[in-house]
């Protein structure tokens, strides 16, 4: 009998076992099954399949854009003068005929107190003429008569302008608006038509321009309510007043136009302010899954999704995705014959090895 040392029993085994299970492999049947039919498909098992409903959803598309107004004015005094007193601040809504600005007026009501006691002085002059005129010895002539009524009507003349002067040492908001800018303080001197005491903006013409891809433009039509925000998140509403009609040469979109509704507060706008838009186009029969279930479309990069039909067979679905959060897309399905469908079996992880057309194993 033959003797093996201790030391080399365990690694002789091993190389028993080994060669056992090398050589048991050379007989197994590795032969196909012959009788299957060529239009047998064969079944893959799958990990994870989920069943999802669809959610009536509002479609919208975000924009950027930049603040502007259709009614933007400098103001400047038609007279010169100190400015007396202010009662408007930088970003404050103001209704039209509001006082914005009063300047120093003593030397205008000093003008209109000698204006109307000239007037007071002429008109006591051509009542005696009339009076003499009209008398039948007639002690004064048609011209003197006249003459009279003429310095009569240049005091009054001289009246109202003075009258008119001391009104725009007032200077008032020419419509509802807003103060965008005030470029002087209390106490200084302006000149007429010179000095551009401050930059107002007409909220009824406030509006954000912006441009839309092609693949929307039938979707979205005038009066097509948005959301609008500044860069501190707060929320204003508009709708789409404008929508051109020939796309951008460079970048296919369309430019559009929106304004911003009235009766809101205007304070947290500043002309030149960039903005997000959300423009609601309408609805849609939304799915949402997880970030990991896209699925590309090897011959066109397009985005989809990997679904099993009822009979367990995959089938490629191209999508929209149309919003998102942290998780995960809400999608919308493109293919006629799966985009309003209301459930889908969808394929969540290992889409990216199962080839379209192929049998999966799931429960339902």
């Amino acid at each position: 009998m033959i003797k093996i040392d201790s030391r080399y029993l365990i690694p002789v085994l091993l190389i028993v076992v080994i060669t056992i299970w090398i050589f048991s492999g050379l007989f197994q049947d590795n032969s196909t099954n012959s009788n299957g039919n060529e239009n047998t498909r064969k079944v893959i098992p799958i990990l994870d399949v989920r069943s999802i409903k669809s959610e009536e959803k509002i479609l919208s598309y975000k924009l950027y854009g930049y603040l502007n107004s259709e009614q933007e004015v400098d103001l400047k005094s038609e007279i010169g003068g100190r400015v007396l007193k202010i009662f408007a601040k930088e970003g404050q809504n103001k209704n039209k005929g509001d006082k914005l600005f009063i300047l120093d007026g003593s030397n205008l009501l000093q003008e209109l107190d000698s204006a109307k006691s000239n007037v007071a002085k002429t008109k006591l002059k051509y009542d005696a003429y009339l009076s003499l005129y009209e008398n039948k010895d007639k002690y004064v002539s048609n011209i003197e008569l006249t003459s009279a009524l003429s310095e009569l009507q240049a005091a009054e003349s001289r009246l109202k302008m003075a009258a008119d002067n001391l009104e725009k040492a007032t200077i008032i908001m020419p419509f509802d608006g807003f103060i965008n800018m005030i470029s002087v303080q209390e106490g200084d001197t302006i000149s007429p038509f010179t000095n551009i005491l401050a930059k107002v903006t007409g909220i009824d013409q406030y509006y954000v321009e912006s441009s839309i891809p092609e693949k929307y433009i039938s979707s979205i039509q005038i009066n097509n309510k948005t959301n609008i925000y500044n860069i501190n998140g707060d929320k204003f509403f508009g709708h789409v007043s404008e929508i051109a009609t020939v796309a951008d040469a460079q970048t296919h979109a369309y430019p559009i136009k929106i304004y911003l509704d009235n009766d809101q507060n205007f304070d947290q706008l500043r002309l030149g302010m960039s903005a997000k838009i959300d423009l609601f186009l309408g609805k849609y029969n939304g799915f949402y899954i997880p970030f990991s279930a896209v699925s590309l479309d090897g011959n066109s990069n397009a985005i989809g999704i990997k679904v099993a039909d009822d009979d367990h067979i995959v089938h490629y679905l191209k999508s929209s995705i149309e919003d998102e959060d942290k998780s995960g897309y809400w999608i919308s399905i493109l293919d006629d014959e799966y985009k309003n469908k209301r459930n889908l079996n969808l394929i969540l992880y290992g889409h990216q090895y199962i080839n379209i057309d192929t049998k999966i194993d799931f429960k339902n």
